[in-house]
């Protein structure tokens, strides 16, 4: 389903893509690529594959697409499974580029042209950008302290074998000279696109980070606890043996375990002594004990965590959002 045509006969040079699911805040997120510094909009084009069988972005879409008059696409994808998702919006961009945001993200004024321009300067395939969580106010102190939602601090230009969509630039002539899609059985677990930068990667394709190419993401005030970055962090361990295993040989695996063994005999005294010093430190701890129990899962094939099929409640309607 499209539900605008392009405004201009130039193919596009940068295509913009998110997959959304139930959220409204895909209004937000739309207008924050529309008010883009340095970016010649009319070599622009937005996709959005909607997740939800129900349509429920297909508002939102539509009324950005009349008021900002940009060349918008509204796709959906009935399929429950991200995955899927995006391979379509890889199937109907136009562009050079891909560059990619998640549905509740606020891209900064900058973010598409420090994205260009770091592919520019480092000549490569690919290109991390930064998420910059937005915690809600029932955050507690101990998870701020611990930054377990803030990124890795690096330097731009920082070489990279994997990455995530949802503040990337990818070059959509080497995904296809690599032949290049996203695997349909991380479609519930999450992973797809680590997997997808990661065999790209392989390939021999070039993915360095900036730190400039900025997103705001919030963090779901449900996954502001324990529990959740728990399953996180077991996911996390799952998704990459299963995106790694595909290259391993023999001693491969036996590295892995080695590996693990030594984390699990390291972080266990230092999970112990870490008690009288706040929840914070424990949980440092803790997470890498649930990480490196990820891997070993799915080294013996324990069932894989599906995030995308549990159930979360939608964000609420905001009053004061464009009507």
């Amino acid at each position: 389903m499209q539900v605008t045509e392009t405004n201009t006969t130039e193919k596009p040079y940068i295509t913009v893509g998110m997959c959304t699911y139930k959220r409204p805040s895909v209004r937000d997120t739309l207008w924050s690529i529309a008010n883009q510094e340095g970016i010649d909009l009319t070599k622009l084009e937005i996709v959005v594959v909607d997740n939800d069988i129900m349509l429920s972005g297909q508002r939102y879409v539509e009324q950005f697409a009349r008021e900002s008059g940009l060349n918008t696409k509204y796709l959906s994808e009935p399929r429950k499974n991200i995955a899927a998702a995006r391979n379509k919006i890889l199937e109907n961009s136009s562009g050079v580029w891909l560059a990619s945001i998640d549905d509740d993200e606020i891209a900064g004024s900058t973010w598409l042209t420090r994205l260009i321009s770091t592919a520019e300067s480092y000549s490569c395939d690919a290109v991390i950008g930064k998420k910059q969580p937005v915690y809600p106010p029932n955050t507690p102190p101990w998870i701020e302290e611990g930054g377990f939602f803030n990124p890795p601090k690096k330097k731009t230009g920082t070489a990279m074998q994997d990455g995530n969509t949802g503040s990337a630039l990818i070059n959509l002539n080497t995904l296809k000279s690599y032949d290049l899609v996203f695997n349909l059985e991380f479609g519930l677990t999450g992973g797809s696109d680590s997997d997808l930068f990661f065999r790209l990667f392989k390939s021999g394709g070039k993915i360095t980070y900036c730190d400039e190419a900025v997103v705001r993401e919030p963090i779901e005030p449900n996954r502001v606890n324990g529990k959740y970055l728990t399953l996180r962090a077991i996911r996390a361990g799952q998704c990459w043996v299963r995106f790694q295993r595909p290259y391993f040989r023999k001693r491969d695996f036996f590295n892995v375990v080695t590996k693990t063994t030594a984390k699990f005999a390291l972080n266990v005294p230092l999970l112990i002594l870490s008690l009288p010093f706040g929840k914070a430190r424990f949980f440092k701890h803790w997470l890498k004990l649930a990480d490196a129990y990820g891997k070993v899962s799915a080294l013996v094939g324990v069932n894989k965590i599906e995030i995308y099929s549990m159930v979360l409640p939608p964000k609420s309607e905001n009053p004061h959002d464009r009507n």
